[in-house]
């Protein structure tokens, strides 16, 4: 029927947020229809007091008798309708938080005036319906044929759309808006027509026509493990989210652009495997950083460790920890500056180690809704009034490292780095014969903990350039222990310190002096400066002395 218009969802949303750069300016309400309007003369239809039916106006006026122009009606702002009818006579459309309910949108026909919008199967097109502008959310079709008029999709098209598993691309498409089956829960299959010049499919995920650009891999797919085509160059934005079946994605070396969302929501992920041989990302332990592994990019939501340290190379952490349940601590060490949105529903994330006295910067709160009765931010010695006056990290409470000060039950470590050394082992005991451990602590080669057998142990660091130190707690008071500190070059001992110690009433620091590497290595050989070898070191001249670590030394005596 003319100028009248049915509505129907279910709906509690006041106001719909205008899009086309208009400011709201107030309300006014006529025969049960309520418009918002808006300062260049216009309003929109957004509510009614009866949702079965009503008659809208095409000219409004104000309190003040000012006129507006109706030419716009939001979709999802009245209470309890699951449909709607769109007058000939609108040019646009919002959409309002119950859309959601929606089943079908029509368009009025009028025998005069051309209407700015069409409808086919209750969907919502432009006038000559080559986009696809609204498909309603509760539509209870599970597949959908894009008709072949269609040459774009609008921003989020079937978002929510959980009825639906199949959905047919026509050769006619060659514009696809943001995230258009972003949440679509069910969904398995997009194809695509095989004349298409823009975009294709292979197994139900879509890509761009090339196989160059991963689109978006469809969340209903039921695949615990993917592996991403080799000739796969750009994983979109939002191509992988809240696919939830996925457990593992394997990444080939032809993946040159990762967006920071590409696996967002993906709640059961344990792994992300890179090819080593993929020049911009890597991988380890199924963590994905880039090739330097100067970026921490993403940690997968449902790995198991309940301790995770991120490792010194790391300078920028991206938004990696989402729903990450399993962590409980987190240490981060003083390389990093920045985090992004970060830590976002780590329910089970009891503290974070950062060791930056400056508090990194970051876009958003870094630390959001974990549980704070749990949580705490440890933060260097003095510094805790530094993160307090910070906006990005007030919000959680905050506790500073105790200062390197040791008590009577605890052992103060230092020790500086050593040429070549790529770990440390420290080891405390309570007998000579070194039979009972009381801690065994792992270092790498910048001096950071790695991990220990002992709940006794926690980091404390100092400036890296004061040299490598460490607190063992909660030790015996006026006990004697025994310590051995040992330097490795991967796999392959290079230095092996020992001593001893007691915890007396004034506090107790043990410094270890490292031995150079000169003091270690042994002299495999002596030549002559033309390289010919002597049968023993010469007792005077010039000559050139080769060491078992491959180094060379000229003497002159």
């Amino acid at each position: 029927m003319k100028n009248k218009i049915l509505l129907s969802i279910l709906a509690t949303m006041v106001s719909c947020v205008s899009i086309w750069g208009q400011t709201s300016v107030g309300w006014t309400a006529s025969n049960g229809v309520l418009y918002e309007l808006y300062d260049n003369g216009t309003a929109e239809i957004n509510d009614i007091s009866d949702p079965q039916y009503f008659t809208p106006a095409r000219i409004i006026q104000d309190d003040f008798g000012n006129n507006y122009e109706v030419n716009s009606i939001c979709l999802g702002c009245a209470a309890n309708a699951t449909s709607a009818t769109i007058p000939y006579w609108i040019s646009k459309f919002s959409i309002g938080g119950n859309f959601p309910f929606f089943t079908s949108i029509d368009v009025e026909k009028n025998n005069i005036f051309d209407s700015f919008f069409s409808s086919e199967d209750g969907v919502l097109f432009d006038h000559d319906k080559t986009k696809l502008l609204a498909y309603p959310r509760r539509k209870t079709d599970s597949h959908y044929t894009i008709p072949s008029t269609v040459t774009t999709l609008s921003d989020e098209m079937f978002r929510d759309c959980n009825n639906l598993t199949s959905i047919s691309i026509p050769a006619s498409l060659t514009e696809i808006g943001r995230n258009p089956f972003m949440q679509c829960r069910n969904l398995t299959d997009i194809d695509v027509n095989v004349d298409n010049s823009k975009y294709s499919s292979e197994n139900g995920v879509l890509y761009s026509l090339d196989k160059t650009q991963l689109l978006k891999y469809p969340e209903g797919k039921t695949a615990s493990v993917f592996t991403i085509p080799s000739s796969v160059r750009s994983i979109w934005n939002a191509s992988f989210r809240y696919c939830l079946n996925l457990n593992v994605i394997n990444i080939p070396s032809s993946v040159t652009t990762i967006f920071s969302t590409s696996f967002m929501y993906c709640y059961n992920l344990t792994a992300t495997n890179v090819d080593a041989n993929n020049t911009i990302y890597s991988s380890e332990n199924g963590i994905l950083y880039n090739k330097k592994k100067t970026e921490l990019i993403l940690y997968p939501s449902k790995k198991t460790d309940n301790t995770f340290i991120i490792p010194s190379s790391v300078t920028y952490i991206g938004d990696a920890f989402t729903y990450c349940n399993s962590l409980q601590s987190v240490i981060i060490h003083s390389s990093v500056t920045q985090i992004q949105s970060n830590f976002f529903h780590c329910d089970n994330l009891k503290s974070i180690h950062l060791y930056n006295p400056v508090p990194p910067t970051s876009y958003s709160i870094p630390v959001l809704n974990i549980n704070q009765d749990i949580f705490t931010l440890y933060v260097p010695f003095g510094t805790k009034e530094t993160y307090l006056g910070n906006s990005k990290w007030n919000n959680v409470n905050i506790e500073e490292l105790l200062a390197p000060t040791p008590t009577n039950n605890s052992v103060f470590f230092t020790w500086q780095s050593m040429e070549n050394a790529t770990g440390y082992k420290l080891i405390v005991y309570t007998d000579d014969t070194q039979a009972e451990i009381v801690c065994e602590i792992e270092f790498d080669a910048n001096g950071n903990y790695v991990t220990t057998t002992s709940q006794n142990a926690s980091p404390k660091f100092r400036s890296y350039a004061e040299g490598f130190s460490y607190e063992v707690l909660n030790l015996t008071p006026g006990a004697t222990y025994y310590f051995t500190m040992a330097a490795y070059n991967n796999e392959t001992e290079i230095s092996l310190q020992e001593g001893t110690f007691s915890t007396t009433a004034e506090p107790t620091t043990v410094s270890i002096e490292t031995p150079s590497m000169s003091s270690l290595q042994k002299a495999v050989g002596y030549y002559n400066i033309v390289g010919a070898k002597f049968p023993k070191e010469p007792e005077r001249g010039v000559y050139i002395i080769k060491y078992d670590n491959g180094k060379t030394e000229k003497v002159v005596k």
